[in-house]
């Protein structure tokens, strides 16, 4: 990075012109940093907090908004975009979905797709007693109980 950025009072960056690197690189040289993001993804606005920038705005903001940011970032203080707040916290308050083991994941695709315990035994070379332990896991993790209630948590959460 230039010597412009190590003598800036503020740094504004874009995330698609690699403002990542450019928050790291302007964290170690203490100087307060506003990131304007055109495509929030929750990692990326993660990311973005995680490096502890002091602004955070959408493109989709309204100049008044950019213009508040600017101004209580200069004065020393954070600001956080309130619709990047709001996907922060429906993030964090969405409990992330259950991680199936890759046989679980198998034996639910199987029921979901129709076939019976002792057919999926059988295609995947286990006893339909471990069928049905993966399936009593699988109800478990996703707190279902049937088999209806597995293929339709399949269907629209992709689990």
């Amino acid at each position: 990075m230039g010597t412009a950025l190590v003598t800036a009072d503020l740094a504004i960056v874009a995330v698609q012109l690699d403002g990542i690197a450019v928050l790291r690189t302007r964290r170690a040289a203490g100087i307060p940093t506003v990131v304007i993001v055109d495509h929030p993804t929750i990692e990326t606005l993660l990311a973005i907090v995680g490096l502890a920038a002091e602004g955070l705005v959408l493109m989709t903001s309204p100049a008044a908004a950019v213009a508040d940011c600017l101004t209580v970032v200069a004065s020393g203080k954070q600001w956080l975009d309130s619709e990047a707040t709001r996907l922060i916290i429906d993030r964090v308050a969405r409990p992330a979905p259950p991680i199936l083991t890759r046989r679980e994941r198998d034996v639910a695709n199987l029921v979901a797709a129709g076939q019976r315990n002792r057919t999926i035994a059988e295609r995947l070379s286990i006893t339909e007693g471990t069928v049905k332990m993966h399936l009593h896991n699988v109800y478990g993790k996703l707190g279902i109980e049937s088999r209806t209630q597995l293929a339709m948590e399949l269907r629209v959460c992709g689990v």
